[in-house]
């Protein structure tokens, strides 16, 4: 355990559309939020953030992240549990050996997905999964196919 607060480190960002309602919620949320924070598309980029098992900083969690710069425990999330984490395969999954940067980017590759299908939303912090999201079988190809293009560019990016 570090002997004094050390911040979270920021794994990746992901991209969530919002609505006037959620841009306005974003806005009153604190005085130093406003509509400059949004792409001109009214996208958010959200920060995600690695989790430390016990809280040790040294001991940094593979497949756990939280949105909660604070990472409180009711918080995180396991990618794993993403519906679009199997569309791969085990196979392709075990390919990503590297670097923590490198399985960061793929992860951030299967929560992008996720997001951008409806599949899960981000709530207060939290990664709520929708009760009526499921993948029917072109969106589980499409996905598949997307999950195998970030392992291609990650590999050709070479790494760090």
């Amino acid at each position: 355990m570090p002997l004094k607060y050390v911040p979270p480190e920021e794994a990746f960002e992901v991209r969530i559309q919002c609505t006037e309602k959620q841009i306005q919620r974003h806005c009153d949320a604190a005085p130093e939020n406003d509509r400059r924070d949004l792409d001109d598309q009214g996208g958010l980029q959200v920060p995600v953030y690695h989790v430390y098992k016990n809280g040790n900083i040294s001991n940094r969690m593979t497949y756990i992240y939280t949105f909660d710069e604070a990472e409180g425990e009711d918080n995180e999330f396991d990618i794993r549990d993403l519906p679009t984490w199997s569309c791969l395969g085990e196979a392709g999954r075990s390919q990503v050996m590297g670097s923590l940067s490198e399985r960061a980017r793929f992860h951030e590759s299967f929560l992008q997905e996720a997001l951008d299908r409806g599949l899960v939303r981000i709530e207060d912090d939290m990664l709520v999964f929708l009760d009526s999201a499921f993948m029917d079988e072109d969106n589980f190809v499409q996905a598949g196919i997307a999950a195998r293009e970030a392992l291609k560019n990650i590999k050709q990016q070479g790494g760090e």
